[in-house]
């Protein structure tokens, strides 16, 4: 088993800039630590959650999550006759709940072969229970190998929750269907992969050599934060 220290030092005055506020704060409070949900078996990782201080409040935030930084070089996996597969990128609670409320409106994405059929996924929670946000079969009007953007009626996201945004394609050929962005890849974040309903694993533990983030990324709105 491992065992780790944290040592924190927290300061008289909360000065660093957060979320673009450069202003000084009296230092947070009830600092305390939660058990995480473990994607890797040999990591063991805890979030850290406190209780801003007096004054401080969350900047609005309107602007694209997604672990492939947008970028495309025209690399995508596949080469499994009649395996269907979902891929996905994920965020922790933490990342999406210093909001009173956040809304995604549109995911990007990009589609690789013409034969297979696709959908987007939203999800939030764990595997083992799942909400599921959205299934949308992509059938129209589609382009390939470019990024697109689907535009959706807002779907309002729980900041308590994990957030999932990804792929589903009921074959992973012919050819190499699921995109993949150059950039090192967010272990355990940006290269989730399920081939069996309920399991999900990062795509270096099924191949070491696939150190990718998948090229998927939704856009958040925080209407109601100032």
């Amino acid at each position: 088993m491992k065992r780790f220290s944290i040592f924190l030092l927290l300061n008289l005055l909360f000065g660093i800039t957060i979320f673009g506020q450069n202003k000084e704060y009296d230092p947070p409070t009830n600092l305390r630590n939660l058990p995480q949900f473990n994607w890797r078996q040999d990591d063991e990782m805890i979030t850290l959650e406190w209780t801003p201080p007096a004054g401080w409040t969350p900047s609005a935030v309107d602007k694209w999550i997604d672990w492939d930084l947008g970028i495309w070089d025209g690399n995508s996996i596949g080469s499994c006759m009649d395996c269907p597969w979902e891929a996905a990128a994920r965020w922790d609670a933490a990342m999406i709940g210093m909001y009173d409320s956040v809304y995604l409106t549109k995911i990007r994405y990009i589609l690789i072969e013409p034969e297979i059929q696709y959908k987007l996924l939203v999800y939030q929670g764990t595997p083992a229970a799942f909400d599921t946000l959205l299934k949308h079969p992509l059938l129209f009007n589609l382009t390939y190998n470019v990024f697109d953007t689907l535009i959706l009626d807002p779907i309002q996201l729980d900041p308590s929750k994990d957030l999932w945004i990804g792929y589903w394609v009921n074959s992973m050929a012919s050819g190499y269907p699921l995109p993949v962005g150059p950039v090192p890849v967010k272990e355990g974040y940006g290269n989730m992969v399920s081939y069996i309903p309920g399991s999900w694993w990062t795509l270096t533990y099924i191949n070491p050599d696939l150190s990718y983030n998948w090229s998927i990324g939704g856009y958040l709105e925080t209407p109601n934060d100032t």
